[in-house]
């Protein structure tokens, strides 16, 4: 078929030429018909057969790639600059963005932003929410146990200006603004998941002004106009910023809710079935109520997804950098209600294309709101930062020992590992400590995950084979860590039924669980010894893709039968 597709375009193509025209009217008009015809025929098929086949072009940027690293790179040099800025709400979103780019926490701006935050603790009376709610997310990304009085005093001026019915805004006026309200709803999840949990009432109205002010398109617009009933009312200044604010903020209040079981209905992520995460308990606290219908929420979630689809546009004219920022907070919201990540998502290499050509000769960007906080949403879209968050959730991923979580009980020996202080490995048998990395709520988990290599590597093959299959499920786990000591533990298993998922492996985001896949491939081949050519260094597109083909082609040569992910 794709032969036919292009045969079909070369006859289209050679057509359109002015000279084969020429051409092919000196040749003879019997020549012409069937040339004609040929169109006729075969590009209609041509046409069908497009829309059928699938792209070549896949999206393949993350924050690792090198040209979004460069990017980054150059944007934050940019905001180093603003060494003067004096305004408190502009200093936390640089500090916040600092500290999200893996500056120090010792760096000058971002201690000027924390020095700011803190003197400014008791003056913040007539502050905004955009002010209240950034110096929140930057105290919780900076030192939530140092910084505990600074919180809970930002927290609580935060529940006290929220509005009688559930949103923020303005303070001279009474209704709820979408733009503001993002904030206070991002801010306080912020809190819950380094542990300072909010109460229950102040999600349940924000969540259900959220449901009364979405416009019947499933957008949202700037000042919320509430529908006094069941039918949903037009909204004005409805965009992408506000449409992205107000998705993202109802995604996170069912998150604080344990979600809305829209799991079922999710779509396909193209990931192989084996590698499909699956959403669970990741240990956290959920709120109950009964003041919140979740039917209702789930309906504007899939309404909203439907405006985002339909509507989509990585570059909008207004506020661009700022929907950047918001939208991949509701997409990051969105892969964890469903449970399922894209690896790759398209959406991401859209917006990295945008802010390539958009960006300053010196690097960073300006659209419309000066070049700091341009600078700033920019980056933090770059950077996945929303996405971060998520992998902090307790046991999720790096940043486990946020606030005292995850910390060793008191009089265990301590040890400093990967940059994150751990207790010693656990003694037990290998079974012992799977159980426990199986177990996100097990005080053991850290440590058992941090053994268990050792325990693999000295098994027997039969005890492998026992832990084959929840190893298998342990591949497919929401933290990095876990998926790559699953992938690394089933090279160790010897059975070659385990390549396809090995190789389905190389495509996971995180290097660690590519080089992990890599580890166990050559395990298993006995090619111990490096491939040369492209096979070390920098994770690259290039990089990933060559070793995809280099162990299917090995696999294939050794099972020709065998069926692969393409």
């Amino acid at each position: 078929m794709r032969a036919l597709l292009v045969a079909a375009q070369a006859v289209g193509g050679a057509l359109r030429s002015p000279v084969l025209r020429h051409w092919a009217l000196h040749r003879g008009l019997a020549r012409a018909r069937f040339a004609h015809r040929a169109i006729t025929l075969l590009l209609p098929l041509a046409l069908l057969l497009g829309a059928l086949l699938p792209s070549q072009a896949s999206a393949q940027l993350t924050p690792e790639s090198p040209e979004v690293k460069a990017l980054i790179a150059e944007g934050v040099q940019v905001l180093e600059k603003y060494q003067s800025e004096e305004r408190l709400g502009a200093l936390a979103l640089y500090g916040l963005t600092l500290l999200k780019a893996e500056s120090k926490p010792d760096h000058p701006l971002v201690q000027k932003a924390l020095s700011h935050v803190k003197a400014s603790r008791n003056s913040i009376a007539h502050e905004d929410v955009y002010t209240i709610g950034l110096c929140l997310i930057f105290l919780a990304e900076m030192d939530p146990t140092g910084n505990r009085a600074e919180i809970q005093t930002y927290l609580d001026h935060l529940l006290k200006i929220q509005k009688p019915h559930g949103g923020w805004g303005y303070e001279q006026q009474g209704t709820g603004d979408t733009s503001m309200t993002q904030y206070g709803v991002l801010s306080m999840w912020e809190l819950a998941r380094i542990g300072i949990p909010t109460p229950a009432d102040p999600w349940e109205r924000v969540s259900n002004w959220l449901l009364r002010t979405q416009d019947p398109s499933g957008a949202w617009g700037y000042q919320g106009t509430e529908s006094p009933g069941d039918q949903l009312v037009q909204q004005s200044g409805v965009r992408h910023s506000m449409s992205s604010a107000g998705l993202g903020s109802l995604h996170i209040c069912m998150d604080r809710f344990g979600g809305v079981g829209r799991g079922s209905a999710a779509t396909s992520t193209g990931v192989p079935d084996v590698l499909k995460q699956v959403k669970k308990d990741d240990g956290r606290q959920f709120l109950s109520t009964s003041k919140v219908n979740f039917g209702s929420a789930a309906k504007a979630m899939q309404l909203g997804d439907v405006w985002m689809d339909k509507n989509y546009n990585m570059s909008p004219q207004e506020y661009t950098c700022y929907f950047l920022y918001a939208f991949e907070r509701y997409q990051s919201f969105r892969e964890l209600e469903s449970g399922q990540p894209f690896s790759h998502p398209t959406w991401y290499d859209d917006g990295v294309a945008y802010l390539q050509k958009s960006k300053m000769p010196q690097g960073g960007w300006q659209r419309d709101l000066g070049v700091g906080p341009d600078t700033s949403f920019a980056l933090l879209f770059l950077l996945r930062s929303s996405r971060k968050s998520i992998q902090k959730i307790k046991h999720l991923g790096a940043g486990t020992l946020v606030a005292g979580v995850g910390l060793p009980k008191e009089g265990e020996d301590l040890q400093v590992s990967k940059g994150r202080v751990t207790s010693k490995p656990l003694a037990g048998p290998a079974e012992q400590l799977l159980a426990a990395i199986e177990d996100p709520s097990s005080p053991d988990y850290l440590r058992a995950m941090e053994s268990f290599d050792a325990k693999i590597a000295a098994a027997a093959p039969q005890d492998l084979d026992k832990m084959a299959d929840r190893l298998r499920r342990l591949a497919g786990d929401d933290v990095p860590e876990a998926r790559a000591t699953a992938v690394r533990s089933l090279g160790r298993t010897r059975d070659m039924d385990n390549v396809p998922l090995l190789i389905a492996a190389l495509d996971d985001p995180d290097p660690m669980v590519f080089g992990a896949a890599e580890e166990s491939l050559r395990f298993l081949s006995r090619t111990f010894s490096s491939r040369g050519d492209d096979d070390e260094g920098e994770l690259t597109p290039t990089r990933r893709k060559n070793s995809q083909k280099h162990w299917k082609n090995w696999y294939l040569s050794i099972r020709p039968n065998a069926k692969l992910e393409p």
